[in-house]
């Protein structure tokens, strides 16, 4: 048997129940705003211990805590950019199932993967690589377009670039065929 580490056709057990699983998008969510929540009070004056067992008064400088705020926002908005593409993903997929198959798999995802119908999530695993692998694959095909496509502009520039050089250079060589044959001709 193949372990989900070793698997190439279907995405793993922990991926499906992390990245797919409703349940722990909103709990990482919740977490994360919360994490944000008391970042606010962080500027306030609180006191701890340092390294002697003393009691210290500390606050955070406001303007390294806004923009840590700031940066912390921006994850939680990529998060939840990144959660609710995969959660679309997961419901498109899941709506070709049988009722029976969507709420086995429903089981799993409110279990936390401890209620399974193997063959289900078997199925639920390979189908999301397949979407997966795919979107990946176009993505990547757009990047490589995209190269090419700026490679060739860069090969036209760098080609008239050459032209152009390549044009000075035989005017110097020219000019300095009249100047050698001007100067034979004066001595003559």
């Amino acid at each position: 048997m193949v372990s989900d580490f070793e698997s190439n056709d279907k995405i793993t057990e922990v991926e499906l129940l992390m990245h797919y699983n409703p349940k722990v998008i909103n709990s990482k969510i919740k977490a994360m705003r919360s994490q944000i929540e008391s970042l606010y009070h962080l500027n306030m004056n609180h006191v701890i211990t340092n390294d002697n067992d003393m009691l210290v008064s500390v606050s955070y400088p406001l303007d390294k805590l806004v923009l840590y705020i700031i940066e912390e926002k921006d994850k939680l908005e990529y998060y939840m950019k990144t959660a609710q593409y995969r959660l679309n993903l997961f419901k498109d997929i899941i709506k070709n199932y049988s009722e029976n198959e969507q709420q086995d798999v429903m089981r799993y995802m409110l279990s936390s993967g401890k209620v399974k119908n193997e063959g289900v999530i078997e199925r639920l695993k390979v189908d999301i690589y397949k979407v997966e692998s795919r979107k990946r694959q176009e993505r990547q095909n757009q990047r490589e377009e995209l190269h090419r496509i700026e490679f060739n502009k860069h090969l036209e520039q760098v080609k008239k670039e050459l032209s152009y050089i390549s044009m000075i250079l035989t005017g110097i060589f020219l000019y300095s065929l009249i100047l050698v044959n001007g100067t034979e001709m004066m001595r003559s």
